[in-house]
C-alpha cells in the first residue's frame, strides 16, 4: 500500500472512525485500486487530486527554505564583513523580490 493511501485511510479514520468501508474491488487475485464504497472512492480522488495540486513545482522552479542554511549562505561568498544576520536578512529581501511562480500571479486591480 503506498505512503499516500496510507496517510488517507488513516486521516479518514481519525475523523470518521470506522465510518466507511476499506475493501477494495479484488480483480482475479489482484487488489484493485478502487474502494467499493463510491463515497469513499470519492473522498481517495479528491485526496489524490489535492496531493498533486499541492506538489505541482513548474519547471524551472525550486523549493528553497524560507530561513538560509549556513551551507546556503557560505556558498554565496560575500566578503567576510557580511554578518550572518545582515546576510540572512538580504536573502529575505531576495525572496520578496522574487516573482510568483507561473499560475500563482496575485491579481492587481
Amino acid at each position: 500500500m503506498s505512503d499516500s493511501r496510507q496517510a488517507f485511510e488513516r486521516a479518514v479514520i481519525e475523523r470518521w472512525s470506522d465510518s466507511y468501508n476499506f475493501e477494495r474491488y479484488n480483480i482475479c487475485g489482484q487488489m484493485d485500486t478502487q474502494y467499493i464504497d463510491d463515497v469513499l472512492e470519492g473522498m481517495w480522488f479528491g485526496w489524490q487530486a489535492n496531493v498533486e495540486a499541492t506538489t505541482v513545482i513548474p519547471e524551472g522552479w525550486k523549493l528553497v527554505p524560507v530561513e538560509p542554511t549556513f551551507d546556503m549562505l557560505s556558498e554565496i561568498h560575500l566578503d567576510a564583513s557580511f554578518s550572518h544576520h545582515a546576510m540572512t536578512l538580504r536573502y529575505g529581501a531576495m525572496l520578496d523580490a522574487a516573482p510568483e511562480a507561473p499560475g500563482q500571479e496575485k491579481e492587481h486591480g
